[in-house]
């Protein structure tokens, strides 16, 4: 059981955590999983019986504005 948040770039997750996930590709969340907290994701898979408490958020980086100078485009 991990209590606390999880920083990650690909994580395979089948147990129980209870805070922050942040996956810069992918979280693949088995089964036998319990969250309780919020998912961050590029790429997200829930298999059949997996519990997620929590909010999900699935952007990529150009969405955040990753690479470019964070400004919104002009007119």
């Amino acid at each position: 059981w991990v209590k606390g948040d999880i920083t990650t770039q690909d994580a395979v997750l089948s147990g129980r955590v209870t805070g922050i996930i942040l996956a810069g590709s992918r979280l693949e969340l088995q089964a036998t999983c319990r969250i309780e907290g919020d998912v961050h994701a590029r790429r997200l898979q829930l298999q059949e019986g997996a519990i997620l408490n929590g909010t999900v958020n699935m952007r990529d980086s150009s969405e955040r504005g990753e690479g470019s100078s964070g400004q919104e485009p002009g007119p």
